[in-house]
């Protein structure tokens, strides 16, 4: 019979009177604590953007003129550029065959999830699984593509050799330009 009735919920404390300093603080330390350290707030577009695909993609997408230029002044052999160059195309297949061996991870797990939803019956659940890794796989893909242009110099990998190239060359000239004038005002 008590299992409906609700208790009457206790009066809040009143405040306490707490001593202030001279400065007119409290002594008591503030022990408040930042709603993000306890408090996980994701948007899926959050969620999307930590997905390997598109790490792979802000790679393409670095200033790599810049790191040329810099190269450049620093290290300003043809060499050191050619090495470079090879380093930056490995680094990138290393970074897709990473991404590629975490997606297929993530496919092995969905499907597991998959095949235990279908057995038991739940069927929204299984139907947003099955949505999941057909991204999950329209990624993949997307990632053997990049793969092979990585592998064979395409159009993405040359595009950043070739902004490497020209921050190497524009680094070289500033080089040169400043040799000249040092020499020039002796």
């Amino acid at each position: 019979m008590g299992w409906f009735i609700r208790k009457k919920r206790a009066a809040a404390p009143q405040a306490v009177a707490t001593d202030l300093s001279a400065d007119g603080r409290s002594a008591e330390p503030d022990v408040s604590i930042p709603r993000e350290k306890f408090i996980l707030e994701t948007r899926a577009a959050d969620d999307d953007a930590r997905l390997p695909v598109y790490g792979i993609y802000q790679r393409f997408q670095e200033d790599w003129e810049t790191k040329g230029y810099k190269d450049a002044t620093g290290f300003p052999e043809t060499s050191y550029r050619e090495n470079q160059k090879r380093v930056i195309v490995d680094k990138l297949r290393l970074a897709i065959k990473e991404a590629l061996l975490r997606y297929d991870d993530k496919i092995t797990e969905i499907e597991s999830h998959i095949n235990q939803a279908g057995q038991n019956g739940l069927v929204e659940t299984l139907e947003k699984y099955r949505q999941e890794r057909m991204k999950l796989v329209a990624h993949r893909g997307e990632l053997d593509l990049l793969d092979k242009d990585a592998r064979e110099i395409g159009e993405k990998t040359k595009a950043i050799l070739i902004s490497y190239d020209m921050g190497f060359t524009r680094g070289m000239v500033s080089l040169s330009n400043e040799i000249v004038n040092e020499i020039m005002n002796r």
